[in-house]
């Protein structure tokens, strides 16, 4: 695969899914001439993302402007890696690193399916309660119930609910753009995790859309997430740099 083809691909996904969520779920979707960036109403902190940057328009005085008026989030996810000088004067140090990952239909790998698993679309309001509840546990993440109702049912997206023995314990969630997926809330239950769970769970998503037409898959891990994620097929392809807000003393 082509190398800047699959950032180009990764990281359009990452931004559509962004503004999508936003759209539907009652929060803001901002866009400038430097930038855009989604927050979420108050309670809630997904999607709260500054992206799709153009640093060489980047005015650090509106900028820093934005940041205290809390007009921006206090995140901003990037390809760049050069980007801080840019936006350190408004409080934004680099704090994580990503790995932007893609792979075909034909490179997907089976892992083994630990026992008593069952996968299944997310239906019913009570059903995303629950999804809601593992992912905001998992990524330690403040989501109120309710707050991705509008997304069940909706063409461009799946959510999915993985259970154990009844009790549900993980869970994915598909976005389609294109002929492209990106796969995202992977989340497994703090008492479940290392049993292979996340990663039986998000190969049955990879395979429920590569099945639908599908003919890329897109994602994104945090540095201990990516073995497990290689495993079933993905492979690195670029870097996604979290820049983070932080000290009052740069505003």
């Amino acid at each position: 695969m082509n190398e800047e083809r699959m950032e180009k691909a990764i990281m359009e996904n990452h931004y559509e899914v962004y503004r999508t969520i936003a759209r539907l779920c009652g929060g803001r979707h901002g866009r400038s001439t430097a930038y855009e960036w989604t927050l979420a109403p108050p309670g809630n902190a997904y999607p709260n993302f500054i992206f799709n940057e153009r640093a060489e328009a980047i005015d650090t005085e509106t900028l820093r402007r934005q940041v205290k008026e809390k007009v921006v989030p206090p995140v901003w996810i990037s390809s760049n890696p050069r980007l801080e000088p840019r936006i350190a004067p408004a409080g934004f140090r680099l704090i994580r690193v990503w790995k932007g990952m893609a792979m075909g239909p034909e490179e997907l790998i089976r892992p083994p399916e630990p026992d008593s698993l069952e996968w299944a679309p997310v239906k019913h309001d009570g059903e995303l309660d629950t999804w809601t509840e593992i992912v905001a546990e998992s990524f330690d993440t403040p989501v109120e119930p309710g707050y991705f109702n509008p997304l069940i049912g909706k063409d461009k997206l799946e959510l999915f609910l993985i259970s154990r023995d009844g009790k549900p314990v993980a869970t994915t969630l598909n976005f389609y753009q294109g002929d492209t997926v990106g796969v995202y809330m992977v989340a497994t239950r703090a008492a479940c995790r290392k049993q292979g769970i996340g990663q039986w769970a998000f190969y049955r998503s990879l395979r429920a859309a590569f099945d639908k037409g599908a003919r890329l898959a897109v994602c994104s891990a945090m540095p201990d997430g990516v073995n497990a994620w290689q495993k079933i097929g993905f492979k690195i392809y670029t870097n996604l740099y979290l820049y983070w807000l932080v000290g009052k003393e740069f505003i």
